[in-house]
């Protein structure tokens, strides 16, 4: 997408050709506020704005044309949080009174310069808490839910991490991965190296299909479990999904059994 023009928002000017405009962040905290509050200083009237861990493998013009329609696009998060008993994550108690509003993942997100944006950029700068969230976007919950933003719900292939259970249909055309090495590799990151050969292998099919990292942590590509529409997969799934290992073991036996008799 060359067309469009690229403001970069940092602590400092990094003077590389590639960006159009640099915003220099004033006093930054080195947390998720520094974004959430940079998020109302886009020099746009309509932005796409992307983590430094989004990688964009093909033209995303429509997440841009949704705004006709609507004050603000991005994708449900993979997680939904809430449901992690985990300290570290900061559920269920930063959620409980909203629930059942899910998170959506602000790593991709394009919205318009409108005043149902501005409040809710406002509520959601107001409720970050560095000390309580894991990230900044548990905070977007209140912004989302106190104010009158018209957000448009996209689907996983707008934002697909790797390292977490994915359902997608269609094209991936956005993958959240850092491409560097990082400071120390995330649970959700896979080696940017590995980054191509993973796109092959999530887009090989257009179908409804799942993807889930079966290691538990994904240390290689091939660690991802692809399931698609296919019958005979879903069947599968679904019965370890109901019965359990054991007990799918036992269904599928006599099914075969039946079958050969």
């Amino acid at each position: 997408m060359p067309d469009i023009s690229v403001t970069l928002i940092a602590d400092y000017d990094p003077g590389s050709k590639y960006f159009d405009n640099v915003e220099i962040i004033p006093d930054p905290n080195y947390d998720f506020s520094d974004k959430i509050s940079s998020l109302s200083n886009s020099p746009y009237d309509e932005t796409l704005y992307l983590d430094s861990d989004i990688y964009v493998h093909e033209p995303i013009p429509e997440v841009l044309d949704a705004l006709q329609r609507f004050d603000m696009a991005l994708a449900l998060d993979a997680h939904q949080q809430p449901a992690i008993p985990d300290p570290e994550y900061g559920a269920p108690d930063v959620y409980g009174e909203f629930d059942p509003v899910p998170e959506f993942n602000t790593g991709l997100l394009s919205y318009r310069d409108t005043d149902a944006v501005t409040d809710c950029l406002a509520v959601w700068e107001e409720a970050y808490d560095a000390e309580r969230h894991w990230a900044g976007q548990p905070s977007f919950i209140p912004g989302f839910y106190e104010s009158d933003v018209r957000v448009c719900p996209l689907p996983r292939r707008y934002n697909f991490i790797p390292g977490v259970r994915n359902s997608v249909s269609g094209t991936v055309k956005v993958f959240h991965n850092r491409l560097d090495g990082g400071p120390e590799p995330g649970f959700k990151d896979l080696p940017p190296s590995q980054i191509p050969q993973l796109i092959e292998r999530v887009n090989a099919s257009e179908k409804a299909r799942v993807s889930y990292p079966y290691t538990g942590e994904l240390t290689h590509y091939s660690d991802l479990e692809i399931l698609s529409e296919d019958p005979l997969y879903r069947q599968i799934v679904k019965s370890l999904w109901r019965r359990g290992p054991v007990g799918a073991t036992k269904a599928w036996t006599e099914k075969i059994r039946q079958h050969l008799t």
